[in-house]
């Protein structure tokens, strides 16, 4: 083959898109299944204890004189496989970031905490379960001041949630495989001239999934609280 040949076939290789690939990260009492290309702007999982972080990846909306600016993301493909006899008790969602607002600008963010029952032999639909993100009473997004501020969110799914086809609830603690989606839309809005401004973004290690036994023993709750802290540290030093 000719070098010509050769150098057009590395570009034709080179231009093909990166096939999905499926990792495998484990914990005490489950492994986390997903795929790296249905993660989105929330990047790369990664354990701590129960705990399972993200780094989100450039996740913010801005708006400088410029109207509504919508910034949404999900991550799609990843499943929690019990082991050990461990049962599910709850999954909690924590989620960290910080906004701005100048002038006339609004903020906002939603989510949703989702999962089912992906055990075999189990319904995925029936057992459709979700959670709207709750934004902390402490954090509200309404400070004009022009200066960055925190905010805090979480979103909770147990063995008693409802699901949105009613009539199946208490299906977790008997799950051997959840499958389980997170997703944000951060908005921002500004108009006229001048200083109007509005900026609102989630952070480094923002997102923390929680997993906790049916009946928490006492090292579960410390690796709870544990994983919390961390995640208010890493927050804080980002920010330094």
């Amino acid at each position: 083959m000719s070098k010509k040949s050769l150098s057009a076939l590395l570009m034709f290789v080179l231009s093909l898109p990166a096939l999905a690939a499926q990792h495998t990260l484990v914990a005490d009492n489950f492994d986390l299944i997903y795929e790296d290309s249905m993660t989105g702007l929330f990047g790369a999982p990664t354990l701590v204890g129960n705990n399972i972080l993200f780094t989100p990846n450039d996740f913010k909306a801005q708006s400088f004189n410029a109207g509504l600016n919508v910034e949404s993301s999900t991550a799609n493909g990843m499943y929690l496989v019990a082991k050990n006899g461990f049962k599910f008790g709850s999954i909690s969602l924590s989620e960290f970031g910080d906004y701005f607002i100048d002038g006339s600008g609004q903020v906002s963010v939603l989510g949703q905490l989702r999962a089912f029952d992906a055990s075999a032999d189990a319904n995925p639909v029936l057992t459709q379960t979700s959670s709207n993100l709750m934004l902390s009473p402490t954090t509200p997004l309404n400070i004009n001041d022009g200066l960055n501020h925190d905010w805090f969110a979480t979103a909770s799914i147990n063995n008693t949630s409802n699901t949105v086809i009613s009539g199946n609830a208490g299906w977790l603690s008997n799950a051997t495989k959840v499958g389980f989606t997170v997703e944000n839309i951060l908005k921002a809005y500004s108009s006229g001239s001048g200083l109007q401004s509005a900026f609102i973004e989630k952070k480094f290690a923002g997102v923390g999934l929680v997993i906790t036994s049916a009946v928490p023993e006492p090292g579960i709750w410390s690796s709870f609280s544990a994983g919390t802290l961390m995640l208010v540290t890493m927050i804080t030093r980002r920010k330094v």
